[in-house]
């Protein structure tokens, strides 16, 4: 029951909205951010409320590896939701009806970015992510990106 719980609410993310654009995925920058090319125009687009690892933080590489291997060189549909302050597409991106974000976060590869998932959908998600050890989650205690992206800045100054 809790499966198809989790199911349906991935489908519910987008069921309301259609996609923006469709495109081929060209490049996977990290495990929340990629490049789309739509009739030779590179859109880069930052997944919607989700962030994962960055690269040098622990599962940074495993997250974006996964990305790449769900997506890479595949067709998406990308629903977008706005644009953020580097001027990236913020959106929900589909492959084959699936939320790529929703399962990157489902599986542990990614955190819901609760300040940005506005409808509070991914936080579920996480949970039951955290629940079952799954990804990031099976052992220890993850540092956020936000946490680990402030801590690197401080460490700079």
């Amino acid at each position: 029951m809790r499966k198809l719980f989790i199911s349906l609410v991935l489908c519910l993310i987008c069921v309301s909205a259609n996609a923006d654009f469709t495109g081929t995925v060209t490049r996977v920058i990290d495990g929340d951010t990629i490049i789309v090319t739509v009739g030779g125009e590179n859109k880069r687009v930052r997944m919607y409320g989700i962030d994962a690892p960055e690269l040098k933080q622990a599962h940074g590489e495993v997250s974006r590896d996964t990305l790449s291997e769900m997506i890479q060189n595949q067709t998406v549909q990308v629903i977008e939701r706005g644009t953020d302050r580097y001027q990236r597409i913020i959106g929900i991106v589909m492959h084959h009806g699936i939320d790529i974000g929703g399962t990157l976060v489902l599986n542990g590869f990614a955190w819901c970015y609760r300040l940005y998932d506005k409808d509070g959908l991914y936080a579920i998600i996480e949970y039951e992510a955290k629940s079952n050890h799954r990804g990031l989650w099976g052992a220890g205690t993850p540092v956020a990106p936000w946490v680990f992206r402030k801590e690197q800045k401080k460490g700079k100054s």
